[in-house]
């Protein structure tokens, strides 16, 4: 039987453990060891420059400022979070059919509330003289103010609501 030589591995020529050899292989070190010895060398220098400031495409930046830019970028993960569970609130909505078309929306309920409106406003005039025979007027009267006390119950329980804010009357 041939003894084997067996070939160093790469960590141990680069005189680091096995797993910070996996971890710099994901943040970019190259594989070739002459340029992983460089890549090592610059990583540290960066570490041990110990004026607390780092210099990256010729800008210099301080710790804080590497701080506030990590905090900007996890404000501007968190917003895309948000956007996108927004986005797939709407898609659910869509798929369950719960949407309706705003311009649809207006049409119906403008073919259900104007022709009520109208009944509604005509009720008094013809009521009038069923309820009270010897004066009409008085009752007509009473009958157009429950009415006109009804709109505008609704009308301030709407302006009340959140949802129907945006809605003018």
């Amino acid at each position: 039987m041939r003894n084997k030589k067996k070939e160093a591995d790469p960590w141990e020529e680069l005189a680091i453990n096995k797993s910070s050899y996996y971890k710099y292989l994901n943040l970019g070190m190259p594989k070739e060891l002459a340029e992983a010895k460089a890549w090592i060398e610059i990583r540290a220098g960066l570490a041990q420059q110990g004026s607390g400031k780092i210099q990256v495409g010729g800008q210099t930046f301080t710790a804080k400022d590497l701080i506030d830019l990590r905090g900007k970028v996890l404000q501007a993960q968190e917003q895309n979070l948000q956007f996108k569970n927004r986005l797939e609130a709407l898609n659910v909505a869509e798929r369950e059919a719960r949407l309706v078309d705003s311009g649809e929306l207006s049409e119906v309920l403008v073919s259900i509330l104007y022709p009520l409106r109208q009944a509604l406003d005509a009720l008094p005039e013809n009521l009038a003289s069923a309820l009270n025979p010897a004066d009409p007027a008085r009752a007509e009267s009473i009958l157009e103010q429950e009415l006109h006390n009804i709109y505008d119950s609704l009308c301030k329980n709407l302006e009340k609501d959140e949802r129907t804010k945006k809605i003018s009357y």
